[in-house]
């Protein structure tokens, strides 16, 4: 691997390494789907990478007892996962989670890569408000500068798309009472017609 082709791979692994952290995830969609959306990858060779370089090398932590769960130290990430480059592509069978949480990204890098540089911005704090339904059931997110339509649009077609994805997953084998589809939507319908 060139020296050129390691520093296009670097922040591609850093931000895919959030994925493995022992922690709720979904938080981190967004800021993960920006890095990837601004890297030079397709999402086929995006995919090629999680799997093969990066999941090998960090799906340990998703079984660890107290595992990772502040970030992984970029120099030990990147000095594992640079010989793992030539290897075959395997994503480690005890990883659904991993592989759901990337699917779930996966839309949000196509959302981002749709728009324009100013219109990325603007969705990504959208999304990182949005978010936080799925994760709490209380609070309101601030949604102030969007119509209902487009507000409606993202929560359809990107929210629920992506952040969906993990729900029925969180509930199941969480302790922590994570909301669940009808709390997701009802909460949605109050912050709605709290803009309406």
């Amino acid at each position: 691997m060139t020296t050129e082709e390691l520093e296009l791979r670097k922040p591609v692994w850093i931000a895919m390494s959030d994925l493995f952290l022992d922690t709720d995830v979904r938080l981190l969609y967004a800021s993960t789907a920006r890095v990837l959306a601004e890297s030079p990858f397709t999402v086929d060779e995006l995919g090629l990478i999680f799997k093969k370089e990066v999941a090998p090398v960090l799906g340990w932590n998703l079984l660890a007892v107290a595992g990772v769960w502040d970030g992984f130290d970029e120099d030990w990430l990147v000095s594992r996962i640079t010989p793992r480059t030539s290897a075959k592509p395997r994503l480690p069978s005890f990883a659904p989670a991993a592989k759901q949480d990337w699917k779930a990204v996966v839309v949000l890098i196509e959302a981002l890569r749709r728009l324009t540089e100013p219109e990325r911005s603007r969705r990504l704090a959208l999304w990182e408000q949005l978010s936080k339904l799925f994760v709490v059931s209380t609070g309101a997110p601030v949604l102030e500068g969007w119509s209902l339509e487009e507000l409606e649009a993202v929560w359809r077609n990107e929210m629920w798309p992506s952040y969906g994805l993990t729900v029925d997953l969180h509930v199941k084998h969480s302790l922590e009472g994570y909301p669940d589809r009808e709390q997701i939507e009802q909460a949605w319908t109050r912050c709605r017609n709290a803009v309406s």
